[in-house]
């Protein structure tokens, strides 16, 4: 059972949430249940703490199944930086709370090769229809079943952060559940625009023969859709398999592969006309994952032409960059003309 304080932090997050990028904290945490003090059930649990750590840091869903990422899990003690025991939040037993060192797997990750999704990550709103008793209704950020539930603990396993929108009357009376229902996604991807989320996903769940239950699932990100169907024995299983197939999608596009250290990139950013602009962009710059520093090497009187030592894929970077809602990119024709990639600082 997902615990009360988890809801409570997940439906300020649906609620509260104003950015299209969230700064996702405790990706190299896991609460795991166990039965007891000892050695074994500890073990147990660190091989599947560490087993939710690296989906969340790789987009894999399964890493035991992975070969690479198989031997990691095995050595699971050696990155582990803290642990403790709690009473479960459900009542009932332990729970065991355990801390990966960061720096040590972001390591051993790179050393194998694999692609690191970092803390920043792409807010994604989520149009959920359901079907239940043959009536169907969209969910709402102010709604309190067990649907919110399967969404947190979902979004939660894959370190997404999610939010639902408010449905008040103005979204009422543009939006219906016939749209999402039917497939009619131009009205949900202008209602999406308010809400500032870079990806939109559509889910449609309801119950079939048997008392199992089916969804379908669609993500749409910048532009591109992708599509795809789940049968579970519940609800909550369709729901988790629409998170993570987003997940999935987005990691794939946002995880940063390593580079070379020292390889560079420059970037020049317009609007940058006093000195708490100038602050600004580089404090931000170098707040991003995969940018080891900002330095400016050339200052002019409206802007900034800054050398970053990147620690991903030029494109990557920009792509981390394009998350936030600090800097714009002045695209090809639209009064760039420099040759370097252009920005403008936004208010």
């Amino acid at each position: 059972m997902v615990s009360t304080r988890l809801i409570l932090l997940f439906s300020l997050l649906l609620i509260l949430s104003p950015l299209r990028a969230i700064e996702v904290r405790g990706l190299h945490d896991a609460s795991v249940p166990v039965p007891d003090h000892s050695e074994a059930a500890r073990e147990v649990a660190l091989a599947q703490g560490i087993g939710e750590v690296l989906t969340r840091l790789t987009g894999e869903s399964d890493p035991v199944a992975d070969p690479v990422l198989a031997p990691l899990m095995g050595e699971a003690a050696r990155y582990l930086q803290q642990y403790r025991y709690e009473p479960d939040p459900a009542g009932e037993g332990l729970q065991l709370r355990l801390h990966f060192d960061p720096v040590a797997l972001a390591d051993a990750l790179r050393t194998v090769g694999r692609s690191i999704w970092g803390e920043e990550r792409p807010l994604t709103l989520v149009w959920l229809a359901r079907e239940e008793h043959g009536k169907r209704q969209l969910v709402a950020a102010s709604d309190g079943g067990p649907e919110i539930e399967a969404l947190a603990a979902a979004g939660r396993r894959r370190g997404l952060p999610l939010r639902l929108p408010l449905l008040d009357l103005a979204e009422r009376s543009r939006i219906s559940v016939a749209d999402v229902w039917g497939g009619f996604y131009e009205p949900l991807i202008g209602a999406s625009e308010r809400y500032g989320a870079k990806a939109v996903l559509i889910g449609r769940v309801f119950p079939v023969l048997g008392g199992a239950w089916r969804g379908r699932w669609e993500l749409r990100v910048d532009g591109e859709a992708r599509n795809w169907e789940a049968t579970g024995e519940s609800e909550a299983a369709v729901i988790r398999v629409g998170v993570e197939g987003a997940a999935e999608v987005l990691a794939a596009r946002y995880a940063q592969s390593a580079v070379a250290m020292g390889d560079t990139l420059e970037l020049r950013i317009g609007d940058v006309t006093t000195l708490e602009g100038y602050v600004r962009v580089l404090a931000y710059l170098r707040s991003l994952s995969g940018v080891a520093d900002a330095q400016p090497v050339q200052v002019e009187s409206d802007a900034l032409v800054c050398r970053l030592v990147i620690k991903a894929a030029p494109s990557q970077v920009t792509g981390l960059i394009a998350l936030g809602d600090t800097l714009e990119r002045i695209v090809p024709g639209g009064g760039g003309v420099h040759s370097l990639p252009e920005y403008r600082l936004l208010p």
